[in-house]
């Protein structure tokens, strides 16, 4: 993982509308993307549940037969939750003779040690949190777990974008890179060797997109200064620079997102205006912090959500609608005067530059090509040598 390209991603953030805000529109991770780079199952029970912790020590016990010790100093106590630590300690190595119920125990440990290290991981990188486990009170449940880790993404960017100081991003940390280098030609790394594709007669047992990423180059430069550089790219990316559709368009996707309901993908209509100062925070964590019972809170969204999953198991289909330029401009030039897209401020006008002829469309095109299948944006050190030399002049 790039941690400094995903920190100038991150920075783009915008909790509001949970969209990345750049010059080339809005771009956030979907449900087509934890599908086919992770291949998590999108159909099955949402997992929403009370998050009160009161008496937590005493069911992690019931649970799991024992919990960590609470601190002496009530100024040491710990988030509700176990260091990985202590997991390690204690389970593992589940005993030879261990019956039914211990072999459940401690697969009921591992799959809560595994899912938070990688899917539900917190920003400081130490602690399973106990809502995990609660989940895997029964390990038959069938949880959507593909739905979770993109909302717990969210979450963890909605905080990550405020955050300042030494504290990291929480969230999966191989979904979002890869997200990013299929997408966008920012940070994204050499690929040492393509592995090859294997083939399994059991499709659950086939790799997902991103085993296509699992040799990578390593980025070893200053931080600092790739940081800014990072960012300035960010601020020249243009629509044509960015890959809409790495996974190919709708009707050649891989297995993993054949569960998904085409509403997913795109909507059959354009969204209503909203009052932006009030509808938004309906939707952000201002109005959040105090929420506990989140099945009661999210019940309306779960029956949406359920009824889309009887549409998808019923072989129900909802037309996706052709890519309209014209649309997409008039969205693209009302976005652009609404928001911010640039962090580094211009070093020139643009209405001193000429008007564009038809050999500077080709080469324009060709190099938004190039840009596209590459590694970064040229145009961004250009930006950096202008904005110097002024500064300095």
């Amino acid at each position: 993982m790039n941690a400094t390209a995903i920190s100038a991603l991150v920075y783009r953030w915008r909790p509001e509308t949970h969209t990345f805000h750049l010059r080339a529109g809005e771009m956030t991770p979907t449900l087509q993307d934890v599908s086919m780079i992770l291949g998590l199952p999108i159909q099955g029970e949402p997992l929403c549940i009370n998050t009160a912790s009161d008496g937590w020590r005493q069911q992690m016990e019931v649970l799991i037969g024992m919990a960590p010790p609470e601190p002496p100093n009530k100024a040491n106590r710990a988030p509700v939750g176990a260091n990985y630590k202590w997991i390690a300690h204690h389970f593992a190595q589940c005993p030879p003779e261990a019956d039914r119920d211990i072999v459940r125990t401690y697969t009921r440990v591992y799959l809560w040690y595994v899912i938070s290290k990688t899917l539900f991981a917190d920003s400081g990188g130490k602690l399973a949190q106990w809502c995990w486990l609660k989940a895997l009170t029964v390990l038959e449940r069938q949880w959507s777990w593909g739905t979770a880790t993109l909302a717990y993404l969210y979450r963890q960017l909605d905080d990550g974008c405020h955050m300042t100081g030494t504290m990291g991003i929480g969230g999966c940390m191989l979904l979002l890179p890869v997200w990013s280098w299929e997408r966008i030609p920012v940070g994204r790394p050499k690929i040492y060797q393509k592995m090859p594709w294997d083939v399994h007669e059991n499709v659950l047992r086939e790799p997902t997109w991103a085993y296509q990423w699992d040799r990578v180059e390593e980025m070893t430069n200053d931080p600092t200064v790739m940081y800014r550089q990072y960012t300035k790219e960010l601020d020249t990316l243009t629509t044509k620079q960015v890959d809409w559709e790495p996974y190919g368009t709708r009707g050649h996707f891989a297995r993993h997102v054949q569960d998904l309901n085409p509403k997913c993908l795109a909507e059959e209509c354009p969204p209503e205006w909203q009052h932006t100062d009030r509808a938004l925070h309906r939707l952000d964590r201002k109005q959040q912090r105090k929420i506990q019972n989140w099945p009661d809170h999210h019940k309306n969204h779960v029956t949406a959500f359920e009824h889309c999953l009887d549409v998808v198991r019923n072989g129900g289909y909802v037309e996706v609608r052709e890519f309209d330029d014209v649309a997409f401009n008039d969205y693209l030039r009302w976005f652009l005067e609404s928001t911010r897209i640039e962090l580094v401020k211009r070093a020139y006008d643009e209405e001193i530059l000429d008007e564009p002829i038809i050999f500077d469309e080709v080469a324009q095109s060709q190099y938004n090509r190039l840009v596209r299948g590459g590694r970064s944006t040229s145009l961004a050190s250009s930006l950096n040598f202008v904005v110097i030399y002024f500064l300095i002049s």
